[in-house]
């Protein structure tokens, strides 16, 4: 029964996830990586070894040389830091992968379209070259692995882990790179200048090397025009000193020509990048604008919200108010009919017939005071509240009437 297939580990170093691994070499570990999940952001990453003393020197003088290479003919290096034992150094993502995919893509093309292809990076191979020995630099291991072609086809030179500066213009004494890809004076004589480039391919190493030693170059195909073929061949040349140097590599009419249309297609994409920056600034600007709309839009709301609830309070308060109003209104049309009610009741008095007072309206004055009076009144109430008034008429001290109200409950 066959197993399951294991998920593949989830790894990261920093903030990048690791997607693919793309093998190892003498010295790194090269992974495609995506800046965190689901991002859709993708770039290369190495890892070299940062252990030891010698370890730590290497990889930082590679991070140096990097910075200081930094050119549109070079991998840019995005940024770098430290997990654990590795150097993680991040490289914006070549798309089309290295030389060596694109050459076996352009055996599918016409052998003239195939040609100008060639033309095309060579051209650019040579800018790249040229800008690595202005700066006094050797790039000791150039092969197809490591040149890398970008969307739009565009190559750039990368893995500087293998780098010689020549601060006196003199010979680099060490050997290091790649042998089926070394020149011959450098199997021969164990040195290397800035005129090093590419040996004729073969079979095996070692094949590559003997033919090397032997100065055994094979012919280029026919199909290969006349001006490359010749180009090619000058600079298989085993005497080094009879190469070509890059600059007049640079000058040969036909590189000229497609430095130029190079450099022309570079301007119109560069064009058009700044275009679709400058769209993206103005939609940028537009969705800012559209997003203070909302949020003045909102901030309006919520003020209208606001109002709303303090005129909800009012529109209450009013209510209450007008409740109470309406409250206080209600018992005094209970106070007035009550009132009235006490006038219509107190209206008749029956005054027993020789007693000393009379009736004056409402009003019952007595006219004696040393002597009581009973009186009644018509209709008889027996139950509620009555008021009535009691006055004296002091004639002796021939004062004014002294009224005095009162209240009787029944």
């Amino acid at each position: 029964m066959a197993s399951a297939k294991r998920a593949p580990p989830i790894v990261y170093y920093g903030e990048y996830l690791v997607k693919k691994s793309f093998g190892e070499g003498g010295q790194s570990r090269t992974f495609l990586a995506e800046k965190g999940a689901m991002s859709n952001k993708f770039f290369i990453l190495k890892l070299v070894r940062y252990f030891t003393d010698k370890e730590q020197e290497q990889a930082e003088k590679e991070i140096e040389q990097l910075e200081r290479l930094k050119s549109p003919f070079t991998v840019h290096l995005i940024c770098s830091f430290v997990d654990r034992t590795d150097m993680c150094m991040v490289f914006e993502f070549c798309e089309r992968g290295d030389l060596r995919t694109e050459i076996k893509e352009l055996q599918n093309l016409p052998i003239k379209e195939r040609v100008m292809n060639v033309w095309e990076i060579f051209a650019q191979m040579a800018l790249s070259m040229n800008h690595l020995h202005t700066h006094d630099v050797i790039h000791c291991d150039i092969k197809p692995e490591n040149i890398f072609v970008m969307a739009d086809r565009s190559v750039k030179m990368g893995d500087f882990g293998l780098l010689k500066v020549l601060t006196d213009q003199s010979y680099a004494m060490t050997v290091v790179g790649t042998k089926p890809y070394m020149a011959p004076e450098v199997l021969i004589n164990k040195m290397m200048d800035k005129q090093r480039q590419h040996p004729f391919a073969a079979k095996s190493e070692q094949t590559m090397i003997d033919k090397i030693r032997m100065n055994d170059v094979a012919k280029l195909p026919e199909q290969v025009p006349k001006d490359l073929a010749d180009l090619v061949m000058s600079m298989m040349n085993p005497d080094e000193c009879r190469r070509p140097q890059i600059t007049e590599i640079i000058d040969n009419s036909t590189i000229q020509m497609y430095i130029r249309q190079h450099n022309s297609k570079s301007k119109s994409i560069l064009q058009e990048s700044d275009e679709k920056v400058r769209i993206a600034e103005k939609r940028a600007i537009v969705a800012e604008e559209r997003l203070r709309q909302a949020e003045e839009k909102a901030r309006q709301t919520e003020l209208q919200l606001r109002a709303a609830e303090e005129q909800i309070k009012v529109t209450e308060e009013k209510a209450r108010l007008a409740e109470e109003h309406a409250r206080i209104a209600d018992i005094k049309s209970q106070q007035s009919q009550f009132s009235a009610s006490l006038n219509t009741i107190l209206q008749k008095m029956n005054v027993p017939e020789g007693d000393e007072g009379r009736v004056e309206g409402n009003t019952f004055i007595h006219s004696n005071d040393e002597c009581d009076s009973t009186i009644t009144m018509d209709p008889i109430i027996n139950q509620g509240v009555a008021r009535f008034e009691v006055a004296w008429e002091l004639l002796k001290l021939r004062k004014s009437l002294k009224r005095m109200s009162c209240l009787l409950k029944v």
